[in-house]
């Protein structure tokens, strides 16, 4: 299967490509990044926001949105100068990862040990996940931030959609605000939060036919194929059936566009082929067919 994204040209459809930066340093230490900006690339980082650049090229930007955090507007510069286009970066708050101050530089086996019922509302219940912080008045907040997460999202889609309608724009920002981004769009409830996976560098694919209240469609999610990995790894503690779901290939009646409900329409010879690109790009995960 070919790396490139394959984006399928609609009217008046504004695309919005969703990617998350490359490994950072406290990635690879597992550690909790939040707003903390001290986190930078990796040499793996830096190499797979290249890839991700080699991927995007030919696809027209009206423009390239990032979080200010060094990890993220990093990845966005690598990415615009691989596909080499006359477009820079434009660092918005609204898009920065989710703050956790309580948390930020803390090793996740740290947070689990010091914080075990905060983190277990953070994983179950994201939707009822608090700190209690101390502001520097000394006045004591209760706060809220998957929820103040997904607030910025939706005021982020709010100002921007309008301003490229039926264009073409990428973001590249972090885990939690992209979580939000694509929940936010299709509607999705805070509560499935960490149903939402990002890996480092990934690529996802969202089309809207207006603002956020219209139709919002999905085109492609955690995307990893040009980073040469065909499916996401699995996010710990995570276990159980992983499965694939394919579309059929092309039929005559696909393409000239007559609906075919339960018709049994034969596959025409690009069909034919587009079913043997799934194959091989299958062949080596084992399937239990059982």
């Amino acid at each position: 299967m070919s790396n490139r994204v394959s984006l399928e040209d609609r009217t008046l459809a504004t695309t919005v490509i969703i990617i998350r930066h490359g490994q950072s340093t406290y990635n690879l230490e597992g550690r909790i990044q939040g707003q903390c900006d001290k986190s930078v690339l990796t040499d793996r980082g830096i190499a797979d926001a290249r890839k991700v650049g080699e991927a995007l090229k030919g696809v027209t930007f009206d423009a390239v949105y990032c979080s200010p955090l060094q990890r993220a507007h990093q990845t966005a510069r690598e990415i615009c100068a691989t596909i080499d286009v006359d477009i820079a970066p434009q660092p918005l708050d609204l898009i920065k990862e989710i703050d956790l101050p309580l948390w930020e530089e803390m090793l996740r086996s740290e947070v689990i040990a010091a914080y075990p019922q905060e983190y277990h509302a953070w994983k179950e219940h994201p939707e009822q996940f608090s700190m209690t912080v101390t502001a520097e008045n000394g006045e004591t907040i209760e706060r809220f931030p998957v929820l103040e997460l997904f607030d910025r999202a939706k005021q982020f889609w709010t100002d921007t959609l309008a301003k490229h309608d039926g264009k073409t724009i990428a973001i590249v920002a972090h885990n939690g605000i992209n979580r939000s981004l694509i929940a936010t769009a299709l509607k999705i409830s805070p509560r499935y939060y960490q149903s939402i996976q990002q890996s480092n560098c990934c690529i996802n694919v969202l089309k809207f036919s207006g603002g956020l209240t219209d139709t919002v469609q999905l085109e492609s999610l955690n995307q990893l194929a040009h980073l040469g990995n065909p499916f996401p790894t699995y996010r710990k503690p995570h276990h159980g059936p992983r499965i694939f779901l394919v579309r059929h290939g092309e039929t005559q009646w696909n393409r000239e566009s007559r609906f075919q409900g339960q018709i049994d329409i034969p596959l025409n010879e690009n069909g034919q082929a587009q079913g043997r690109k799934a194959a091989e790009f299958l062949k080596d995960v084992k399937l239990d067919l059982r």
